[in-house]
């Protein structure tokens, strides 16, 4: 059985690939996890632009904000799967889907509300935006296992 002295003297602090990861490794675990999270919050969010639009009845007031949510939205799903497929791509389809998500946001927030903000719209504000810049740079600690 190795111990964690054995795996340090096998460890090339030279070794010019140490970031690579042969392509039949085990997915690691956060990736899954990410991956997993960026589903059920992808999810969530259509279903919340869904009944929102069903509220309104189509009298959204940017429904190009809806549409732009939406396609951020398949866009993040297609990438997670690409990304549980160790693929890249998965990681550029994923940050450009956010930074659509994030404008779309702020379009919406600062659009409707012509920047007449509370304390309680600034707090939604940030949550909306961070957990997207959150996952983006958790995703980007993984581009090491992607190919």
């Amino acid at each position: 059985m190795m111990d964690e002295n054995d795996a340090l003297e096998d460890f090339d602090v030279l070794d010019e690939n140490l970031d690579s990861t042969p392509a039949d490794a085990p997915i690691p675990r956060t990736l899954l996890a990410l991956c997993i999270l960026t589903f059920v919050g992808s999810a969530f969010i259509l279903f919340k632009d869904f009944i929102t639009y069903q509220i309104l009845e189509g009298e959204a007031d940017l429904p190009m904000v809806y549409a732009a949510e939406v396609i951020a939205c398949l866009g993040s799903v297609v990438a997670g799967i690409l990304m549980l497929l160790r693929k890249m791509a998965g990681f550029y389809i994923y940050v450009a889907g956010n930074i659509l998500y994030i404008a779309a946001i702020l379009w919406y927030w600062l659009g409707i509300m012509n920047f007449d903000l509370n304390p309680w719209t600034m707090i939604l504000i940030f949550a909306y935006v961070a957990a997207p810049i959150g996952f983006i740079i958790m995703y980007s600690y993984h581009k090491k296992y992607l190919h």
